[in-house]
């Protein structure tokens, strides 16, 4: 019997991807892929780009945990990843933001338990749309969501005290709207993914300097998945990104209706968003309920945040967890040639002002 095809996925991913680089044949040499024996041969993975990024479905992510295995540290880091808005010309967010939530792959039964348990106790008795059951924050937390709807308020401040002292670290960038349309080729990675995973490769190097971090995205349509895969191929193996040692150089796409770790990237990025565009971390007193528990959910979230030092840059220089890049900062033109552009030096960005 073959291996399952979640394993051949990851195999694929790991071992395929990392021998690019001597830096990454040296990590492809230390880390193996075990699944346990309990795994049903229940779904299927699907090739949609040319970075061999795949879309995971309900089954694949029930039995996600279990797949990633580091011998030594037994754990891996899987990087959920969302955005709330986009930095096009016509978006109706003004800051639109991406946010990275790393979990450790041995804290993923937890969360998965917490989420859904609270969606059970709390959301059960209401007759749910799609995006609902995806946990979308564009319908769980809107103004009419937590100032009319006593249930989707209840599982908002549930969800938002259960992952206080929950063990994840985030990540993101606040982009400002440029006033053009940035360029959306499969050959460039737009800034605000390439700044986020400059942090994210940091964190690893620092803080899990054993593991290999793992890319998640929530699903995104088959042509605009192939695009962004082969745009995160290009950076990964010709620019900037080939340095990142610590990032496997391809992309998972999940259902966020089954991968608990895209809701909570998908609602943290939501209420980072908000704080920016309404300058909340400005107000001492706000009068407005909705916009007071928006802020209270910011501080939550940039708790969980962390700057790192990059002394190798110059004297105090700081790569701020959550930071802010100018419209200036994305790629309006076809790149030249063959020529691709890399990460703009040191990208510690601007900090966003503390909520």
């Amino acid at each position: 019997m073959g291996p399952h095809p979640v394993q051949a996925l990851f195999r694929s991913c790991i071992s395929g991807s990392l021998r690019r680089t001597a830096a990454r044949r040296d990590h492809a040499r230390r880390t193996s892929l075990v699944v346990a024996p309990e795994w049903d041969v229940r779904s299927q993975t699907r090739e949609i780009g040319p970075s061999a990024s795949h879309h995971l479905n309900k089954a694949d992510m029930h039995y996600f945990a279990r797949a990633f295995f580091v011998p030594g540290r037994e754990t891996a880091v899987l990087v959920f990843i969302d955005e709330s808005g986009h930095p096009r010309p016509n978006d109706p967010t003004k800051r639109p933001t991406i946010l990275a939530a790393c979990i450790e792959e041995n804290k993923l039964g937890q969360l998965s338990r917490t989420t859904y348990a609270l969606q059970r106790s709390l959301l059960s008795q209401m007759r749910l749309n799609r995006k609902e059951r995806e946990g979308k924050a564009s319908e769980l937390m809107t103004r009419r969501a937590l100032t009319k709807n006593a249930a989707k308020r209840e599982f908002a401040e549930a969800f938002f005290d259960r992952l206080r002292d929950f063990p994840l670290t985030v990540f993101a960038v606040v982009a400002e709207r440029p006033a053009k349309q940035p360029y959306e080729g499969a050959d460039v990675l737009q800034a605000h993914h390439r700044f986020l995973l400059e942090r994210i490769n940091l964190f690893m190097e620092r803080d899990h300097p054993d593991d290999l971090a793992l890319l998640i995205y929530d699903n995104l349509d088959p042509g605009n998945a192939a695009k962004f895969a082969a745009s995160l191929d290009t950076f990964m193996s010709r620019g900037g990104g080939k340095n990142f040692r610590y990032v496997v150089p391809s992309a998972l796409f999940a259902d966020s209706e089954f991968a608990p770790g895209i809701q909570v990237a998908d609602r943290f990025a939501y209420v980072v968003r908000l704080n920016e565009e309404e300058e909340l971390y400005q107000q001492q007193v706000i009068s407005d309920p909705y916009l007071s528990t928006i802020k209270r959910y910011a501080a939550i979230v940039r708790s969980k945040t962390r700057n790192y030092e990059l002394p190798d840059v110059e004297p105090g220089f700081l790569s701020y967890g959550i930071s802010t890049i100018g419209a200036d900062k994305f790629i309006y033109e076809a790149p030249v040639a063959r020529s691709v552009r890399a990460v703009d030096g040191p990208v510690g960005g601007v900090e966003t002002p503390d909520s």
